[in-house]
């Protein structure tokens, strides 16, 4: 297991992940590890990003307090549906999410979206909001998430979550846009090869501190 700058967990073993994040690297050092797994998080942040998108919405154009919820939960759902089949067509969408995902955290977006709520519409549409965080926590990860992780597990023998598609998505949009192949194969002779122990260590004189957080 390896993680992103910011704690997020990649359940993938780290000869594994740091041989794709190698194939990148090769062939563009810019694209080094930092750069993919920042991406990875902007990916993870697009179902919240979305949702909060939705429950704007629903605050500026709603007549009624439950448009909140209804805004924020289509927009988590979709936002989900859509990091989860890698399907991003909506253009500069991962770019937009990376660049939300270094201001996300700590709960201080989901303070401002509440407080603007109640300020504009009254604690009614602030309430709606919260409760569309709680309705669509239950469908994302009760009915979309852990099916999803279980035809995995019965797929494939790991019960890969969000997390770890989205490593492999980011991936993708990194290969597309290199011209290399997004195949995430890795054969046994590429890990003895050392090309991933060579991208960890340039990840560690970068970024110390992330690497620390699993590499002891």
């Amino acid at each position: 297991m390896f993680m992103t700058p910011r704690g997020l967990k990649i359940r993938i073993d780290i000869p594994t992940g740091f041989t794709l994040l190698s194939h990148l690297w090769e062939n563009d050092p810019k694209t080094d590890a930092f750069r993919v797994l920042k991406t990875s998080e902007g990916l993870e942040s697009i179902p919240f990003f979305a949702g909060f998108i939705g429950a704007f919405i629903g605050v500026f154009y709603g007549s009624a307090s439950w448009h909140v919820a209804a805004g924020l939960v289509t927009g988590n759902v979709l936002g989900t549906l859509l990091t989860m089949f890698g399907a991003f067509v909506i253009p500069g969408l991962p770019t937009i999410a990376t660049w939300w995902s270094w201001m996300s955290g700590y709960g201080l977006l989901t303070g401002v979206g509440l407080a603007s709520a109640w300020v504009l519409k009254g604690w009614g549409f602030a309430a709606a909001w919260i409760a569309g965080l709680f309705i669509a926590f239950v469908i994302s990860n009760v009915f979309i998430q852990w099916p999803r992780m279980m035809y995995y597990k019965k797929k494939v023998g790991v019960p890969f979550t969000q997390s770890e598609i989205n490593f492999f998505n980011a991936y993708r949009l990194h290969a597309d846009r290199l011209g290399i192949s997004h195949s995430i194969e890795v054969s046994e002779d590429e890990i003895q090869s050392g090309g991933w122990q060579r991208c960890l260590e340039d990840f560690a004189s970068k970024y110390p501190e992330a690497v620390a957080r699993f590499v002891r």
